[in-house]
């Protein structure tokens, strides 16, 4: 299995773990997702709209090309949550692997760890740049919304969580369409 394939595996299956923890949490209130409101990160260099105000956690990864930071930030209230993570990657494995490899392992990965089912999957580009849309069935659980972006070295993931997979798509429509990367158009 190539390096990149596996490490971004790992990365997204940390990431859902944590998402589907956080969003599991959130189905014990009400149904009402909180109003979307822009949110920006300097640093990660996105837009978005998110459903409340996110929080932050940093975290070091311990990967087979050694510590790779990421950074995720998560809102949402009662039946849904939304996450926005991202990660750098070492340039020069970004540049020597095919990004639909580093998308199939960000794919495995997610599904894996949840011990989830792949609902859907499209190759897509997201300006220009690869990317993938997933839809996982957790078992008895909920169902998460994802969208991996490779804009390398940066690898981008957006997670929507619920506990079924209807009656959301106009929130998980706004929020994937509001992402935006500085300077890609």
């Amino acid at each position: 299995m190539d390096i990149l394939k596996r490490v971004a595996g790992y990365a997204v299956a940390f990431i859902t773990a944590i998402v589907v923890y956080f969003g599991i949490q959130l189905f014990i209130a009400g149904d009402k997702l909180a109003t979307f409101t822009e949110f920006r990160s300097d640093e990660g260099r996105f837009t978005v709209l998110m459903p409340g105000k996110p929080k932050a956690q940093n975290q070091v990864l311990d990967t087979p090309v050694g510590k790779v930071d990421m950074v995720m930030f998560t809102a949402g209230s009662n039946k849904a949550g939304c996450v926005v993570a991202y990660a750098d990657y070492p340039a020069q494995l970004i540049n020597t692997t095919d990004p639909q490899k580093t998308l199939d392992g960000a794919r495995d990965g997610a599904v894996k760890n949840v011990n989830g089912r792949l609902v859907s999957e499209t190759s897509i580009y997201f300006h220009g740049l690869p990317a993938r849309d997933v839809r996982i069935e957790i078992p008895g659980k909920a169902f998460v919304t994802g969208r991996f972006i490779l804009a390398s070295p940066r690898f981008y993931e957006l997670l929507f969580i619920a506990p079924t997979d209807t009656g959301r798509e106009q929130d998980i429509s706004k929020f994937f369409n509001s992402f935006t990367i500085d300077g890609v158009k």
